[in-house]
C-alpha cells in the first residue's frame, strides 16, 4: 500500500465535495480519474486561489458525492498519516449541511458478500481481500484531485459495505447490475425510511456532529481550521437550526467562512448545477479576508 506523504513545505488542506474537486461539466479542463473517464472541472478551484494568496502549498482532495462520514474519514487518514503538523497552516472543509442520500448496506442490494443477513452474515471477504487501498482518500470510487494511485486504488471501505441511494431514483446501480428500486421491498424501505430524515433537524444534528468531530481533530492537532458549505437559498435557515445544536458545546460557528450560495445564477454555475471559473472567482472573493483572520486570531 501507497503511504500518504505530506509536503514538506507551508501547505494548506482543502477537504470537500464535488464543490471542493472544482466539477464543471461545461469546462475545457479535464481530470481523468481513471484513464477512462475524464471529467470537466474549471481551471483554478477557489481553494487553488486561496492557496496562492496565503502562498501555500494545496493538499486539495474532492471527494464527488462523499458523505460527511467519508469527510470524518478522511480527515482520520490524514492525521494519522501526518498530514496535520507544524507545516499545515490551515484546513478549510467544505461539509454538506442537507443531503437526499439513502445509505442502504450492500446485503439490502444483493448477496454478493452475504447470503443470510444478519445471524449468518459473510464478512470474510473484508478480512481476505487483497486490495489494500481501501481509505476515503485512497480509493477511485469518487473523483479527487489528491490520488495515491491512479491505477491500483480501489473503492473505499464505506463504498464497499453500502451504496448510495436517492430519494426519488427508480434505480440503484452496483458493480455487478443496475436493480429496481420498486422490486426491492427492503431497499424501498430504506429509500422511504431517508425520505423523513432528509432536511429534518435530526439530520442537521448529524451532520453538524461530524463537522464538528472534524473541526476537534484539527484543532487538536494546532492546526488552523475554517468551514464553508455550499448551500440552497433556504441555507441560511438550515444553519441556524445547526448553531443551535451546539451554541452550549462547541465554538464551531466561530469559524465560519460565508457559506457559498447555489442558486439560479447560471452566470457562476455550470449546467450540471457546480461553479464554473466565475463561481470560483466570486468563491474565493468571499473568502479570502475571513480565512486570513482566522489565520491571525490564532498565530
Amino acid at each position: 500500500m501507497k503511504v500518504l506523504t505530506p509536503p514538506t513545505k507551508p501547505f494548506m488542506i482543502a477537504l470537500g465535495t464535488s464543490h471542493t474537486n472544482g466539477d464543471c461539466e461545461g469546462s475545457d479542463t479535464t481530470f481523468d480519474s481513471d484513464s477512462q473517464n475524464p471529467i470537466g472541472i474549471v481551471p483554478k478551484t477557489a481553494h487553488t486561489m486561496i492557496a496562492e494568496e496565503l502562498g501555500l502549498e494545496l493538499v486539495q482532495i474532492g471527494l464527488s458525492g462523499c458523505l460527511n462520514l467519508d469527510l470524518l474519514i478522511a480527515t482520520n487518514e490524514l492525521a494519522h498519516h501526518g498530514f496535520l503538523n507544524e507545516n499545515c497552516k490551515l484546513f478549510m472543509l467544505e461539509p454538506r449541511i442537507t443531503d437526499a442520500t439513502a445509505i442502504v448496506p450492500v446485503n439490502a442490494v444483493y448477496n454478493k458478500f452475504y447470503k443470510e443477513a444478519p445471524e449468518n452474515s459473510q464478512k470474510d471477504w473484508i478480512i481476505n481481500d487483497s486490495n489494500k487501498n481501501r481509505g476515503a482518500i485512497a480509493g477511485s470510487g469518487a473523483r479527487r484531485n489528491y490520488q495515491v494511485d491512479k491505477t491500483n486504488a480501489e473503492a473505499s471501505y464505506r463504498q464497499q459495505v453500502a451504496y448510495d441511494g436517492k430519494l426519488h431514483q427508480k434505480t440503484l446501480s452496483t458493480e455487478k447490475e443496475t436493480i429496481k428500486i420498486d422490486n426491492n421491498k427492503l431497499l424501498s424501505a430504506f429509500r422511504d425510511s431517508q425520505a423523513w430524515i432528509s432536511n429534518s433537524p435530526y439530520q442537521f444534528l448529524q451532520h453538524i456532529t461530524y463537522i464538528d468531530a472534524i473541526k476537534n481533530i484539527v484543532k487538536a492537532n494546532n492546526v488552523n481550521f475554517a468551514w464553508q458549505p455550499v448551500i440552497s437559498s433556504n441555507g441560511n435557515n438550515d444553519l441556524s437550526v445547526c448553531e443551535k445544536f451546539v451554541e452550549h458545546n462547541s465554538d464551531l460557528f466561530e469559524y465560519l467562512v460565508e457559506p457559498m450560495l447555489i442558486d439560479n445564477d447560471s452566470s457562476i454555475q455550470c449546467l450540471c448545477g457546480h461553479f464554473n471559473q466565475e463561481g470560483h472567482d466570486l468563491w474565493f472573493s468571499m473568502s479570502k479576508n475571513k480565512v486570513k483572520k482566522i489565520i491571525e486570531l490564532n498565530h
